[in-house]
């Protein structure tokens, strides 16, 4: 019932973000607090353990929705947990950038092909490793298009082999 109910959410979400309707309740954000946060609850549902985070003291607040961020950064871990082999962790990286925070996902999952990653942040589209499992192929989409509505972008690093990287962008609160 919770996943049917996570997969009509993201066809709403999609809805409301193509045409414009999604509204973002902007506000200083903690990024390493939220992740902390989401961490803790993810608990119960994933083996969040394995989830390792760095950040550097003094990291600026970013100006975001920290419901939307959290929806973007549970798509990412759930997606890194999933992928990955159960013994091998997933790193969680926030770094300030200019006027910006980045925020990576990094896995020692199977990598994505080169052909594919282009594809990948569109609607109902999943890489081929995702044969047979669930979801709609909405998940990065939908990330992609809520990182956007904020003003950032996102992006993968990855190697067939070797695990991938899923980064995005957010800006620093306070800088215009």
């Amino acid at each position: 019932a919770r996943r049917m109910d996570a997969m009509i959410q993201d066809l709403v979400d999609a809805a409301r973000l193509e045409s414009g309707q999604l509204q973002l309740n902007l506000a200083p954000l903690d990024l390493p607090q939220l992740v902390q946060s989401l961490l803790r609850r993810m608990a119960a549902a994933q083996d969040a353990s394995r989830i390792r985070i760095e950040a550097p003291a003094g990291l600026p607040p970013a100006l975001a929705d920290a419901g939307r961020v959290e929806r973007v950064l549970t798509n990412l871990l759930t997606n890194a947990l999933k992928y990955t082999a159960p013994d091998t962790p997933v790193n969680v990286t926030l770094a300030a950038r200019a006027n910006e925070i980045v925020i990576s996902v990094s896995d020692q999952g199977p990598g994505i092909p080169p052909e594919v990653i282009p594809q990948l942040f569109q609607r109902y589209r999943r890489a081929p490793i995702a044969d047979g499992r669930e979801g709609l192929g909405l998940g990065l989409y939908i990330s992609r298009q809520l990182v956007e509505a904020h003003g950032g972008r996102i992006w993968v690093e990855s190697q067939v082999g070797v695990g991938s990287t899923f980064s995005f962008s957010l800006p620093v609160a306070g800088v215009a």
